[in-house]
């Protein structure tokens, strides 16, 4: 059995895969041993792997933890490196080295799942927007401020509004404050992605669209249903489960 851990700015996401499967999913706010050592003998796990935009400490805590369960641990980042190396993962155009691991394993799942012109949307602490041509050629995308981030940026950088969270089903036109506020958070939110949706299918036809993310269901419920969507909640925990398999089976050979 595989585990893999997506660390983001707020939640950690985890998943046990049996090869394709996904046998078990949590979504948990901090690192606990017990917690996890539970779950790796519940589910008889020999290896996992993580990505993270956290600090080296919480990697360092991860992998005292999975020690402790006698457990081998990868990093997706130095995975993807050796492909890299190898000329076996996709070719980027980004001219920073900083693109975060979440969004290359994104990519690296989206290249190897279609093969096609795909555009990456994953709604969390931010929203990341990735594109990957049928070439297999990273060319970029965009990030924005997610839902969440809107509320406590408008709470903490005004004197007066204060802090809300998600509102589903928001009116267009706020009748108070905290109406308004709801209305250009989460509807500024679902133009944006739609915005964005068209600006890139104009340029690229029969254009694949990913939805992934903590937000990705609440706001995919309101996208435009004529817009044709993969929405895959776990689609960067099922990279992660691609990435370990592929270089596990390279070690055997």
């Amino acid at each position: 059995m595989i585990l893999t851990f997506d660390i983001g700015n707020t939640n950690i996401k985890l998943a046990v895969f049996n090869e394709e499967e996904l046998v078990y999913k949590d979504t948990i706010m901090s690192l606990n041993a017990n917690n996890i050592v539970s779950v790796c003998k519940k589910y008889n796990v020999n290896v996992a792997i993580f990505c993270t935009v956290a600090s080296a400490l919480i990697q360092k805590r991860l992998a005292t933890i999975l020690h402790s369960a006698d457990v081998k641990l990868y990093s997706a980042k130095e995975i993807l490196e050796d492909m890299e190396m190898d000329g076996e993962c996709f070719r980027s155009m980004y001219r920073s080295l900083r693109l975060g691991q979440d969004r290359k394993v994104a990519v690296f799942n989206a290249w190897q799942e279609y093969k096609s012109n795909v555009l990456v949307i994953d709604a969390g602490t931010c929203i990341t927007y990735d594109y990957i041509d049928k070439e297999g050629v990273y060319q970029g995308g965009a990030i924005s401020p997610g839902v969440k981030t809107k509320y406590k940026a408008l709470h903490n950088f005004t004197k007066n509004l204060p802090l809300l969270s998600n509102e589903d089903n928001p009116t267009l036109m706020g009748k108070d404050t905290e109406a308004c506020i709801h209305s250009g958070v989460f509807n500024g939110t679902v133009f944006e992605v739609e915005g964005m949706i068209g600006q890139y299918k104009k340029k690229n036809p029969g254009l694949q669209i990913v939805l992934t993310g903590g937000d990705a269901q609440t706001i995919g419920k309101h996208l435009n249903k004529k817009l044709t969507i993969d929405y895959k909640p776990d689609f960067v925990l099922c990279g992660l489960n691609k990435l370990i398999q592929i270089h596990e089976k390279k070690r055997k050979y």
